[in-house]
């Protein structure tokens, strides 16, 4: 008898779905988990396509937009606002999507006030970085409309069942970021100027144009969400003067245009700083070498010229005529 060896294991996925049966007792739980399967399945493709980050929009800007004069030694310096200083931030609309692969949505322009609280009082006098992030909820105010039919006033006909989404916008100082906050990753290492890689550099950083892009996308993220699904904005400093510089280099993007801005950063440095320098290159111009002295036969030179022999010598080729 000839005995089949199978080498196989399985695993359990993330995704669940709901089997029904004549006659079984169907629950909400079982309802909403048949409901959900359908949305688990897409949350899984655009987490391992597009990852978390923003989409597009969700910029921050200052409205009161702020005067530089420069100094006696000159550097730029910010004049102090008329009035009152300014402390409200304004965030763009747009979209961004969160680690666990539901969309934040902000559908018009939302104004963050960032006074500092006068109860507070600080160990300094500096400017402090408030860290501006924004993530998905459900607000308990969505259900504080009637859902019945009845035209009363009084108590609503029947339970609410829908939840509408909101986004919350919050500041944080470093101390209180978020763990697992969806950020811009640190930048690699430098490559060394003769071209080629530092030691431990991996092999995607080390591609450019289509080849990067591809490699980049093939990446997969995290399978889970840790913690809650923030996704950093960008940061804003906040001082007695009110709002000051306002930095977007640490917010994230999704992966695609990630890979493809990423891609054509690294196009762009200049390949002159990957050539040798110009004293390590053999010199290609084709013309003689500098004259040596002329042997002492006793003869004056003539001119200042090596003759057609001198110069093949001393170059190994003789010059075009």
């Amino acid at each position: 008898m000839t005995q089949t060896t199978e080498w196989k294991k399985t695993q359990p996925g993330s995704t669940e779905a709901v089997q029904f049966s004549d006659g079984m007792l169907v629950t909400a739980e079982d309802l909403t988990a048949a409901m959900q399967y359908p949305l688990s399945v897409i949350q899984v493709l655009l987490k391992a396509y597009f990852g978390c980050g923003i989409v597009c929009g969700l910029g921050l800007r200052n409205p009161v937009e702020p005067k530089y004069v420069r100094n006696a030694a000159g550097q730029l310096v910010m004049v102090p606002p008329e009035g009152d200083p300014n402390y409200i931030l304004m965030v763009d609309k747009g979209v961004a999507l969160g680690c666990d692969g539901y969309p934040i949505e902000i559908c018009s322009p939302l104004k963050l006030d960032l006074t500092p609280d006068p109860c507070c009082v600080d160990r300094d006098d500096d400017d402090k970085e408030m860290f501006i992030a924004a993530r998905r909820v459900k607000a308990a105010e969505a259900t504080a409309r009637a859902c019945g039919c009845g035209s009363t006033g009084g108590e609503p006909a029947q339970q609410c069942s829908r939840m509408r989404d909101h986004v919350l916008v919050q500041a944080f100082e470093e101390r209180d970021r978020p763990p697992g906050i969806c950020e811009a990753a640190e930048p690699p290492p430098p490559q060394a100027t003769s071209g080629q890689p530092m030691p431990g550099v991996p092999a995607v950083e080390r591609q450019t144009g289509l080849a990067a892009i591809c490699a980049c996308l093939k990446q997969c993220g995290e399978c889970g969400c840790c913690g809650e699904p923030w996704v950093l904005l960008g940061s804003v400093m906040v001082g007695k003067q009110g709002l000051g510089r306002i930095d977007l280099s640490k917010a994230r993007y999704v992966k695609p245009i990630a890979c493809a801005c990423e891609s054509v950063e690294r196009d762009q440095v200049p390949f002159a700083a990957h050539e040798p320098a110009a004293r390590d290159r053999p010199e290609t111009t084709g013309e003689p070498a500098t004259p040596s002295e002329p042997e002492t036969s006793g003869e004056p030179a003539t001119t200042g010229e090596p003759s057609t022999d001198q110069a093949a010598d001393a170059t190994g080729t003789a010059p075009a005529a």
